[in-house]
């Protein structure tokens, strides 16, 4: 396959066909767009009050941290570690649900969208039962890939530690030693988190569409990946530009077209040069421009997910074909 020319244009074309022929397709698309990515954030805020309230603000602070003492005080350390306990425990189980439903919404995607690719009926029942059938195996293949790459990327970051603190030792050499040392640290991490990410693609679709066992997929997936990285870079580029592209596209429309009642909405809150409280028509306006916005945004990630899949399937089957020759 590394010396065969791949037609990337008619693998865009046909994904991009499929996907917006099998709507069906779009609803894994959004459990995998919901549970799959996402991030969130916290914003810390600092409120300062003038001179005047500062002492008034110092006391208060005080007597609010002397309740706070007393009170995690009154508490048992055998109730503190049952919490701690508890709180732990509740991350690993929905850390486990989450696992669970995305390597569910692969399977169903993965295999679906090779369904739909051929013609065949896709809907969401079928679908249901292709997550199904590949659940278990893509479940255990994610805890042996993470597995894999956290032993990897501990061993490394120890290796560069202890090289860092014996050239810390050498006077002048040492010191410059560590520059490159770290240059090509970040840079190992950066291909192996790359490499990871082209394993994983190959070693799905080798369980779901070919029925491999979990490390054998593993295996598999690293040898495919080592022979098809071009391809797969280039691949994964073209992805990421397309959907850069139309997300950036599709959030500046939404906000043209959201904008306008947004403003209509929010004009009379600040009128007279001060704020007044919304009523419920403008409550109930400002609500449904928000959920318009998430519903619209979740349904454009769902269908670059599901387009993504299809790349990816098509150079899943002619890397697989090529290995046949």
């Amino acid at each position: 396959m590394a010396n065969k020319s791949v037609d990337f244009g008619k693998i865009i074309n046909r994904s991009w066909e499929v996907t917006l022929k099998n709507k069906w397709l779009w609803v894994i698309g959004i459990v995998l767009a919901v549970f799959g990515g996402g991030a969130g954030g916290t914003n810390l805020y600092s409120n300062f009050s003038n001179a005047q309230k500062g002492t008034n603000s110092a006391t208060s602070s005080s007597q609010f941290t002397d309740v706070i003492g007393n009170l995690l005080k009154s508490v048992p350390v055998a109730t503190w570690v049952l919490l701690v306990l508890g709180f732990i425990l509740i991350i690993l189980f929905s850390v486990a649900v989450a696992w669970i439903i995305v390597s569910w919404a692969k399977g169903a995607l993965i295999k679906g969208f090779d369904d739909a690719e051929k013609d065949k009926k896709v809907d969401l029942k079928i679908l249901g039962s292709h997550g199904i059938a590949s659940l278990k195996k893509l479940f255990i293949y994610n805890l042996i890939s993470i597995g894999m790459f956290l032993a990897i990327m501990v061993g490394s970051l120890i290796v560069l530690f202890v090289l860092g603190v014996i050239f810390a030792f050498i006077p002048v050499v040492g010191v410059i030693l560590m520059i490159p040392l770290w240059i090509i640290g970040f840079l190992g991490i950066f291909i192996l988190v790359v490499l990871f990410a082209m394993i994983s693609i190959y070693a799905e679709r080798l369980i779901v569409l070919k029925n491999y066992s979990p490390w054998v997929a593993w295996k598999k997936g690293l040898s495919l990946s080592r022979g098809n990285f071009l391809h797969s870079l280039i691949m994964g580029i073209i992805n990421t530009a397309i959907g850069c592209s139309v997300g950036c596209l599709s959030m500046l429309v939404l906000l043209i077209i959201l904008g306008l009642p947004a403003l209509l909405f929010a004009i009379p809150m600040f009128s007279g040069g001060s704020f007044h409280l919304p009523n419920i028509f403008q409550i109930i306006g400002i609500v449904v421009l928000v959920i318009f916005y998430f519903v619209a945004n979740s349904v454009i990630r769902a269908f670059l997910i599901v387009f993504n899949y299809g790349n990816w399937n098509q150079l899943f089957w002619k890397v697989m074909k090529e290995e046949l020759k």
